[in-house]
């Protein structure tokens, strides 16, 4: 993990929680600033997941 960058370290947990979110989903999640240190194309990723999503889980960012 230490030699990842800031932006590689989001992903990482990002993918980690949406990945407990499918098994175990919740009504709700608040995410603070986790899109942060992502670049523009992640961010628009991030975006369109959250879309896909949002069916199951209501996201506070």
């Amino acid at each position: 993990m230490s030699l990842l960058s800031g932006g590689e370290k989001a992903l990482t947990a990002i993918s980690l929680l949406f990945a407990i979110l499918e098994v175990r989903p919740v009504p709700f999640a608040v995410l603070d600033e986790t899109e942060a240190a992502l670049d523009e194309a992640n961010v628009d990723r991030f975006a369109r997941y959250l879309h896909e999503v949002n069916d199951r889980t209501q996201f506070i960012v």
